[in-house]
Order: structure tokens, then sequence, then C-alpha cells
């Protein structure tokens, strides 16, 4: 038997000891459990992280509360971790995965374990783990991590990607019918892209948009990517089918409480002024992107939408409208450096007066405390007796 592995059971031993003992304990001292983690975390914060684990695995054996003990344990594999003993990180870690009370620390444990077995080599142990929790939790972030934790380990130990290739449709056979589906087909589609394979890439991109928003997560992601493939090969008209459709999805949900918007939303609808743009259609260009600026109000591309309204409307020959829109972009945005230029552009045209003042009030506030903070006298230097 191998020294690290009778090390790893003896680990594994002691910490069953441990918590075997936890409920006497606890009883005992009722306030063993504050004390020994307290000094754990004060050990943390020292840098001791040999002494932070011996104290989180002593405040794991003084406890009868399940939750409090699984943290305990959680927090002692991080700290035997950092200070180099591995293999009793591991042993804790794969404590919690299989005999934890907490799921969510379960959980924290398997990803942990993950890490570890990944980190040791150990890849087709680390690769089942993964697919096991996000199969557990197709639904939680603790799934989709475990799925991009792999992913990003493949793509570390072969840049050819068939590593990836291979945990993808190992994956594939226990996920297909779960909605972290979309992501690996999302995923696997970025790495076939840039691998120059984009006929794959667009397969792919349009498997993911099977499943329909609001349950599939990737629904943006695969959306946007996929209409600029299509851009880049010139195929202007399939890609505001794939803009379209996307963006159709938010219009037929805006009734329904919460929000309907995924974060990619108004880039997508940026890109469908991009595509009239290549279409050789300004006007429709232009309503386009003065529609990322009046539908989206927590967006930070609205600056971005009037600026490119601007331009196309003054390309078009339409110089008054863009001159409106100039001056709406410097008084709506006048701190950003879009706003700024908009406000220089709106004076020469006339759209505003050289007598209007147009201020950033944040840049004023900003002005107004530091001169009020150097006006504030020196303190006083405090008397000792």
């Amino acid at each position: 038997m191998s020294i690290a592995l009778r090390r790893s059971r003896l680990s594994s031993l002691a910490l069953v000891a441990l918590t075997a003992l936890s409920s006497a304990c606890a009883y005992q001292r009722p306030f063993s459990f504050r004390e020994e983690f307290a000094s754990a975390e004060r050990a943390q914060r020292l840098g001791r992280s040999l002494d932070a684990a011996r104290a989180f695995d002593r405040a794991a054996a003084t406890t009868a509360r399940p939750l409090d003990r699984d943290e305990a344990i959680y927090r002692a594999g991080q700290s035997y971790r950092r200070s180099g003993d591995v293999d009793t990180a591991l042993a804790r870690f794969e404590w919690l995965a299989t005999r934890g009370d907490d799921a969510a620390r379960r959980t924290r444990g398997e990803l942990e374990s993950v890490r570890i077995y990944f980190d040791r080599g150990q890849w087709d142990r680390a690769e089942q783990v993964a697919i096991e929790v996000a199969a557990r939790q197709p639904a939680m972030g603790a799934g989709r991590r475990a799925i991009e934790l792999a992913l990003i380990e493949a793509d570390t130990r072969d840049p050819t990607f068939a590593a990836t290739e291979r945990f993808a449709a190992r994956a594939w056979a226990r996920l297909s019918r779960t909605e972290l589906a979309a992501t690996l087909d999302v995923e696997l589609a970025r790495r076939r892209h840039r691998a120059g394979r984009h006929r794959d890439a667009i397969t792919l991109y349009e498997r993911a948009l099977t499943w329909r928003y609001p349950n599939n997560p990737r629904w943006d992601d695969a959306s946007l990517e996929l209409a600029r493939l299509h851009e880049e090969a010139g195929r202007y008209a399939e890609a505001l089918a794939v803009i379209d459709r996307a963006l159709s999805m938010r219009e037929q949900l805006v009734l329904i409480p919460g929000s309907a918007v995924r974060p990619r939303f108004p880039e997508l609808a940026l890109e469908r002024g991009r595509v009239y743009e290549a279409l050789g259609d300004p006007a429709r260009a232009a309503d386009a992107y003065h529609a990322v600026y009046a539908d989206f109000r927590d967006s930070i591309l609205r600056d971005d939408a009037l600026e490119h309204e601007s331009r196309v409307r003054r390309a078009a020959g339409e110089v008054a409208r863009g001159c409106a829109v100039d001056a709406q972009l410097a008084r709506e945005f006048p701190c950003t450096r879009r706003g700024r230029a908009a406000l220089e552009r709106a004076r020469t045209c006339g759209a505003i007066a050289s007598s209007e003042v147009v201020r950033c009030a944040e840049r004023e506030d900003r002005r107004s405390r530091r001169g009020a903070a150097a006006d504030d006298p020196p303190a006083e230097p405090a008397s000792t007796p």
C-alpha cells in the first residue's frame, strides 16, 4: 500500500472517530464549537493553515448540529489543502460528498474533490463525479460549474479539443434530457468555431436552440453566436431570422411577472441593427438601434445604440434627425465618452445652443466632495495626559 493511500485512510479514520464523538462532546461543553471555530478562523487569518485545519477538525467533533459539523469539515478540507496536505483535504471532501447531511456542503465537497482529482491526473474519476453533480442538479449553479470545470480542464490538457470532445460525448449521454444539454452544446460549439469547424458549430448552436426559452439558460448565447457565424459567412437573412426568433421570446413573455430579459438580449437587438446595415437598409438599421435604447431601460448599451443611430441617420442624409439624436445622447448620457462626443456634434449642428449647460452630475458631485474635503481643517492631534 502506498504511503499516500495509507495517510489518506488514516486521515479518514481519524475524521470518523472525531465525528463519532461529536454528540457527547457537544453536550459536555456547549460552547466548544464556537471557541474552536473562532480559534480556527484566527489561525486562518494569520496564515497558519495547518493549525486552522486542526482547529476546524476539533470544532466538527464538538457539535451535534449537522450543519455546523459539515461547515467545519469543509473549512478543514480547505485549510489542509492550503497547508499542502492534499491527502487529508481530499479525505475531508470525500467524507462530505458521501456522508454529509447538508446538501449544499455535500455538493461543495464533491466539487472540491473534482478539482483535486484533476490536479492528480485522475481524469476519468473527476469527470464522472462532475457529471453526477450535474445530473443531480441540472438547474442549479453547481451543476453548471461542474460541467464548466470539466470542460476547462479538458481544454487545458489537450489544446486540440479531443479530450473536450470525449468528455462532451460522455456528459451528453447522461444530460441530454436536461437543460444542461444546451450548455454542453454551446460550449462545444464555441470550441469547434475556434478550431475552424464552422458547419459543426452551427449544427450544435441549432441543437442548443431546440430547448425553448425560458427553460434554456443559453438561449441568448446560442442565438447571438449563431447569428454572428451567419454574418461572418455573409448569410445576413439567416442571421436576421435567428435574431428575430430569439427576441420574439422576450416579446411573448414580457407580460409574465419577473424578468423576461436574458443578459445578452440587448446585444442581440444591437446586432439586428448591424445586420440591417450590412443589408444596405439604413432606415431599418436606425430604427433597430433606437429600439435598443427604448426597449432595454437597464442596459449599458443604450448610449452605444444612440450613437449608432445618429451615425446611420447622418450617413443616410437625415442630418436633422441625426442632430436630434445627438442632443438626446448628450443630455441623457453626459458622463460617457459617447455623450461628450455627441455634445460637440450637437453644438456644431445647432441642436444644443452654445449657452445651454450640459454637465455630468456625477463628475460635479465628485468634484464638490473633493473640494469640501480639501476645505476641511486638519484634525487636531489627540492630547495625551
